[in-house]
C-alpha cells in the first residue's frame, strides 16, 4: 500500500456529521471552515519564510494570522446561529501546534533550505484546499470530501518527489508522513489532528471525541472538566445534577448517602456540629439522635457506656434481658431452662452455648468460644452430698461428671479446655491454669 493510499484509508475512517444546510449552526460551521483555510496557508507560509532564511518562525507573522482569524470569526458569530462562540483562539492554537510539528519534520536542522520552504508552501495549499472542501461538504450531504482530500495529498506527493529530485532538500521520502500530519495527525484517525481536527472542532458532534461548538468536553477532550467525568451530553458534571461526580463533592441532591437530608448547596456535607441534635458524619450520636447508641449519648457525641438490664443491646453486650443480637440462633437468651431469661451483659455471656444462669460459670475456651459449667451440685443431681459436678455443655440436663474434690474438678476442666474456673471455685491457680492439690 502506497503512502498516499494509506492517507486515503485514514481519511475514509473519519465521519463528519451530515446535517441540513439550512441549519444555522451548519452555516456557521461552513463559514468558519472557509475562514480557517487561508489562515492555515498563512501560518505555513510563515514557516516557509523562516526556512528560506534559515531562522526560527517569526512570532509576529503567526500573531497576524491569529488576529485575522479572530476578527473573521467575530463577524461570523454576529450573524447568530453558531453552536459555539469565541473559539478562534482554540482553533488557531490547533493550527499553530500542527504546523510547528510539520515544520520540525521538514527542518530537522535550522539551516536554510529552499526545498523545505517549497514543501511547506505546498502543504499550505493542501491544507487550505482541504478545509474549503470540507466547508462545502458541510452543507452538501452526500459529497465525498475525504476522497477529494486524498487526491490532493497524492498530488503533493508527486510535487515532493520532483523537489527532492533536484537535490538540496533537508529530508526525503517524507510526503506520506507530513501529509498525514497535516490531514489526520500522527495517530489518525483517532484521536484526530490536523485538518480533520479543525473540521470536527468547528462542526461539532457530541461523541466524536473533539470538544467544539457549545460542548464543554467530549471523550478524548474531557480534561476540561477538572477531573470530573464528561457526561453523555458533552457537558461537565456540576453541583445540582443529582450525582456525586466531581472532585470535592460529598453529596448531591438525592445522592446524599454520606449525609442524608443534610447536603449543602455546594454539594458538601456539613462539618459536624456536636450538640445540634442531628447525627452528622463522624458522630456516633448527637443529643436525642442516638444513632447506633443504645440508651445515652455523651456530650462529645459518642455513645455512653452500656447499661446492663435496660433491654437494649449496646456495645460490648451480647444480649440484654431477652434481647439477643445473634442472627445465627446459637445464642439463646430466653431458653426455657433459664427462668426469666438471662442478662448476658452481666458477665455471664458464653459466645458458643448461650448465656449461663446464676448457678453456672462461663469458661472461655478455644477460638473465643465458651462453655457453661455447673460449679456446685444441685439437690436433684445424682452426685453424693458434698461432691462437685461438671455438667455436659451439649446436654446440661443430663447427669454430669461427679468429682470428690475441687482439685479434681480443676484437673478435669484443665484437661478439656486449659483455662480454669474462677478463683471462687478453683482456689489453686497458677498463671490462669489449674494445679492439682
Amino acid at each position: 500500500m502506497t503512502g498516499m493510499l494509506r492517507v486515503a484509508c485514514l481519511l475514509g475512517l473519519l465521519v463528519v456529521p451530515a446535517v441540513a444546510a439550512t441549519d444555522p449552526a451548519v452555516q456557521c460551521c461552513e463559514a468558519k471552515l472557509r475562514a480557517s483555510a487561508p489562515r492555515e496557508l498563512q501560518v505555513l507560509k510563515c514557516h516557509a519564510k523562516a526556512a528560506t532564511r534559515g531562522r526560527v518562525v517569526d512570532p509576529g507573522c503567526l500573531a497576524d494570522a491569529r488576529a485575522t482569524l479572530a476578527r473573521t470569526f467575530t463577524r461570523i458569530e454576529r450573524r447568530g446561529g453558531c453552536a459555539g462562540i469565541e473559539d478562534a483562539d482554540r482553533v488557531h492554537a490547533d493550527i499553530e501546534r500542527i504546523t510547528a510539528g510539520i515544520a520540525a519534520a521538514l527542518r530537522p536542522v535550522p539551516a536554510a533550505s529552499a526545498c523545505a520552504a517549497r514543501k511547506l508552501r505546498e502543504l499550505g495549499r493542501l491544507a487550505s484546499s482541504a478545509l474549503r472542501i470540507f466547508a462545502e461538504a458541510a452543507t452538501m450531504p452526500g459529497t465525498d470530501p475525504f476522497g477529494q482530500a486524498a487526491a490532493l495529498a497524492a498530488n503533493v506527493g508527486v510535487e515532493f518527489a520532483r523537489l527532492e529530485a533536484r537535490g538540496g532538500c533537508l529530508t526525503t521520502d517524507d510526503a506520506y508522513h507530513v501529509t498525514a500530519l497535516l490531514l489526520t495527525g500522527t495517530h489518525g484517525p483517532v484521536p484526530p489532528e490536523g485538518v480533520i481536527l479543525t473540521v470536527q472542532r468547528l462542526c461539532a458532534s457530541c461523541g466524536d471525541g473533539i470538544r467544539g461548538g457549545a460542548e464543554e468536553c467530549d471523550l478524548f477532550e474531557s480534561q476540561a472538566c477538572g477531573g470530573g467525568t464528561c457526561l453523555l451530553d458533552c457537558h461537565c458534571p456540576s453541583c445540582g445534577d443529582g450525582a456525586v461526580n466531581r472532585p470535592g463533592e460529598t453529596c448531591d441532591g438525592a445522592d446524599a448517602a454520606a449525609c442524608e437530608g443534610l447536603c449543602q448547596n455546594d454539594c458538601t456535607c456539613p462539618t459536624p456540629t456536636c450538640g445540634n441534635d442531628v447525627k452528622e458524619p463522624g458522630e456516633e450520636c448527637d443529643g436525642t439522635a442516638l444513632g447506633a447508641c443504645g440508651s445515652s449519648c455523651e456530650p462529645d457525641c459518642t455513645c455512653g457506656p452500656a447499661v446492663c438490664g435496660n433491654g437494649i443491646v449496646e456495645e460490648g453486650e451480647g444480649c440484654d434481658g431477652t434481647t439477643c443480637t445473634d442472627p445465627s440462633g446459637i445464642l439463646d437468651c430466653s431458653s426455657p431452662d433459664r427462668p426469666g431469661g438471662c442478662r448476658c451483659c452481666d458477665g455471664g455471656f458464653c459466645p458458643l452455648y448461650g448465656c449461663c444462669d446464676s448457678r453456672d460459670v462461663c469458661l472461655p475456651g478455644f477460638n473465643e468460644t465458651g462453655i457453661c459449667f455447673t460449679s456446685q451440685c444441685t439437690a436433684d443431681h445424682p452426685c453424693r452430698s458434698g461432691y462437685l459436678c461438671a455438667t455436659s455443655p451439649s446436654n446440661p440436663t443430663a447427669p454430669g461428671l461427679c468429682v470428690a474434690t475441687v482439685g479434681e474438678v480443676c484437673g478435669f476442666l484443665g484437661r478439656l479446655i486449659a483455662p480454669c474456673l474462677p478463683p471462687s471455685v478453683c482456689p489453686n491457680l497458677s498463671l490462669g491454669r489449674c494445679t492439682l492439690p
